[in-house]
This record gives C-alpha cells, structure tokens and sequence, in this order.
C-alpha cells in the first residue's frame, strides 16, 4: 500500500501532497499513513482522495489530480448541506451563502474534544431557550451566533481570536455595529458593554 501511495521516486506522494495542500506521512507503523494539515477540511479531502487513489489498479500522477478533484467535489457538497441543516435546524432563514459554508466546515472541526458543528447546535438551541423576560431580544439571538460560531471554520486561516474573526465576518455580510460588538465581546477578547454581548458570552460560560 505504502509502496504504491509513494510511487516511482516519490511521484504519487508528492502529486497528492501538491494537490491536497497536505503533508504525508508514512513511517515504519504497519498499514498506516499520517494526514497532516492545520486544516481540517484539506484532511477530509487527502483521505478520500487518497482512499479512491490507492482503490484504482494503477495509480499516477494525472488520475491522482482527477481523484482529487472528485473529493474535493463531494467534500464542498456535504458542506454545503451540513451547513444548510444546521440553518434550519436552528430556525435561522436568509443567511449569506458563504455563512453557509462557514457553518458546514464546522463538521470537520474539534475543540476540546468536542466536534464544534455539535457544539454550535447546543448553543444555539440555549439561546431559544433563555428566559422569557428577554423575549424581545431573542430576535437578535441566532444570528450573531451563527456569525460568532463561524469564526472558528477560518481561525486557522486568519490571525486572530475566533471572537474578532467572527465579528468581522459580521461586518462583511451583516453591518449591523450592534451585533459587531456583541460578538466581539463574547469570548473575553473585548470588555463586555452590551446587554447582548453578555448573554452571548453567559450562554457559552
């Protein structure tokens, strides 16, 4: 297997390396190879590519690039819907496409153990559940949390605190300066001054 996945003089690996944006690492561990990549949807990607590379009677470096591609389709698209399902699970409508996108990434994610797709959810479903005193600002609840849950899908890409990340997302795609401060104050990154920056921060505590 290992033999194969390398190749000829290191062609195969370095063809799935260049086109997963991966590192590979195959040592002496019986019938195992290393993935290796700060992100985690690359990862997805060179498993599968890998996976359907290594299945094939011959392997190369061009059918290896249209393996590639193959998985990076398939990956995009269960994103999509991951990201979709979690929108209408928690009853959000109208979200900006790439909020989508960011969202569904999420599956791919761990924090502390915990994948944050899952743990996005559970936060979401508190905000619904707050008490009813604060009803008339359980509208601005969902959003700012999808946009505050999202910064964690690119905060391996941007330098930064999830927090500030996610509220600049929100100045992208939302513009709204309340919501922008909220956010940025929910994780302890900023000194909480909003009302909604603290039950924000409160339902993640």
């Amino acid at each position: 297997m290992k033999g194969r996945l390398i190749g000829r003089e290191g062609r195969n690996i370095r063809a799935l390396e260049q086109a997963t944006g991966v590192d590979l690492i195959i040592d002496d561990t019986p019938e195992s190879v290393t993935i290796s990549s700060f992100d985690p949807v690359r990862r997805e990607i060179a498993e599968g590519g890998s996976y359907k590379s290594y299945s094939r009677w011959t392997i190369h470096p061009a059918r290896i690039e249209e393996v590639v591609e193959k998985a990076k389709i398939e990956v995009e698209s269960t994103i999509r819907i991951e990201g979709e399902q979690a929108a209408r699970k928690t009853g959000i409508q109208g979200l900006h496409p790439e909020l989508i996108k960011l969202l569904g990434r999420l599956k791919y994610r761990t924090s502390y153990g915990q994948n944050v797709m899952t743990h996005s959810m559970e936060v979401a479903h508190i905000a619904v559940c707050l008490p009813q005193r604060l009803e008339p600002m359980l509208y601005w609840l969902n959003g700012p949390l999808c946009y505050m849950i999202s910064g964690k899908a690119v905060d391996h890409e941007v330098e930064g605190p999830h927090a500030l990340i996610g509220a600049n997302l929100v100045k992208q795609w939302d513009k709204s300066a309340e919501i922008v401060q909220a956010i940025s104050e929910h994780h302890g990154e900023a000194t909480t001054t909003s009302s909604l920056g603290f039950i924000l921060a409160l339902q993640i505590k």
